[in-house]
């Protein structure tokens, strides 16, 4: 098999560009890609029942508890998924860690955590700013509840913020590093691609889910007990999430070379949003 030459990197301008991949990575990538959306779509369900029957008293929020698991399945899975393909093909192929910012140093890690922190800090103070001078927040429907908050919710968020930081730092890892990869001419087409498979997991369960109750006018899950109706509800805006997660952070990642970044950033601002918006039972 012949090794590829990798031209991604930085271009005379500053600006990140895509990767030339060998035929073998190539397949391997969309091998990858079909499999996590596959993984993520059938565990899912078992994670809900799972996660709803057996939650620890400690996490008491049920919803962010299950979706923090979940979270966190899934980039367990993801991140085999990356070893495999950096030890199968991208590591003959010359794909180097540090270049491309996943070895980052000491000081650049300090610097990237102090900055994400910060971009979530500043993107609530405007909430807060909102609802306290104008008694607004951000709210569209059931995509995006963006709102201020109180200092009760704080321990719930610190509670699943690891969860989910994990999940988001491996995955713009896969988006911005190895799957950076030439599709087409345009470097929007593997942004666009990315998206898709990105929220095609929870999308494809939406879509079962509620195709079943088009045919039938029941859900699935109303056969069941145990609370597992709203087992659909909470992916709804999961799949806008990691959509505009995937465009962002290969945004991020263009300018700054920093996988990480987005991920800390991202994960801070959504495991508010999901703890701040799920009900709260006492311990």
């Amino acid at each position: 098999m012949l090794k590829t030459r990798y031209f991604g990197g930085l271009r005379a301008d500053g600006v990140v560009t895509l990767r030339t991949a060998d035929k073998a990575e190539q397949k391997g990538m969309w091998r990858y890609l079909v499999g996590g959306v596959l993984f993520s779509t059938l565990s899912y369900p078992v994670v809900f029942v799972v996660g709803v029957l057996f939650r620890p008293a400690f996490f008491n929020q049920e919803r962010a508890w299950v979706l923090g698991v979940w979270s966190l399945v899934c980039g367990l899975f993801s991140l085999l998924s990356i070893r495999s393909g950096y030890r199968k093909h991208a590591k003959a192929g010359g794909l180097d860690l540090r270049v491309e910012g996943i070895v980052p140093g000491r000081e650049k890690l300090f610097r990237t955590v102090l900055l994400g922190i910060l971009a979530a800090i500043c993107t609530y103070a405007i909430v807060f700013v909102a609802s306290t001078f104008f008694h607004a927040d951000f709210r569209l429907w059931i995509f995006f509840t963006i709102r201020a908050f109180d200092a009760t919710k704080i321990g719930p968020i610190l509670k699943i913020l690891p969860f989910l930081m994990f999940f988001y730092i491996v995955n713009s890892i896969s988006i911005n590093v190895f799957n950076r990869i030439q599709i087409g001419k345009k470097e929007w087409i593997n942004t666009a691609v990315l998206a898709m498979f990105n929220a095609l997991g929870p999308g494809l369960f939406l879509t079962i889910m509620y195709g079943f109750f088009i045919t039938v006018g029941l859900m699935p899950t109303d056969y069941l007990s145990w609370g597992l109706s709203s087992m659909s509800f909470w992916l709804i805006s999961i799949v806008t999430i990691l959509i505009l997660f995937t465009i962002v952070s290969r945004i991020i990642y263009r300018a700054t070379r920093n996988p990480y970044l987005p991920g800390i950033a991202f994960s801070i601002v959504v495991t508010t949003m999901l703890c701040t918006s799920s009900w709260t039972a006492l311990i």
